[in-house]
């Protein structure tokens, strides 16, 4: 099974591709065409079930929402929302101006 899910990363990276280039099909293993194009791509002597695909499917997609998640990094402690961040610069801009009118205040 390990084998056939790396047909299947790779059957679905060329399929993608070819659609994305205008080609026409489809990745709906619900299809018997879809189904019959990955078993002669894989070079299965048998057309791969729907059921058996629909498994490799779900697997392909946990494993991109896994890599989706790990992608994200996590905040760490310094780094502002943009909430925050506008806060401080409004706090910053106050200071600067504040400081400034004391310098007039004093005539410098």
């Amino acid at each position: 099974m390990k084998n056939l899910i790396e047909q299947y990363k790779n059957w679905r990276k060329v399929s993608e591709e070819m659609l994305e280039d205008g080609f026409k099909g489809s990745l709906d293993c619900g299809e018997a065409s879809v189904r019959e194009d990955f078993s002669a791509f894989a070079g299965l002597t048998e057309e791969i079930s729907f059921e058996a695909m629909l498994v490799l499917e779900k697997e392909y997609n946990t494993e991109l929402a896994e890599l989706a998640e790990s992608a994200k990094e996590p905040l760490s402690e310094n780094t502002l929302t943009w909430d925050e961040g506008q806060r401080k610069l409004a706090e910053e801009k106050r200071l600067k101006y504040k400081s400034a009118q004391e310098e007039y205040a004093l005539g410098k």
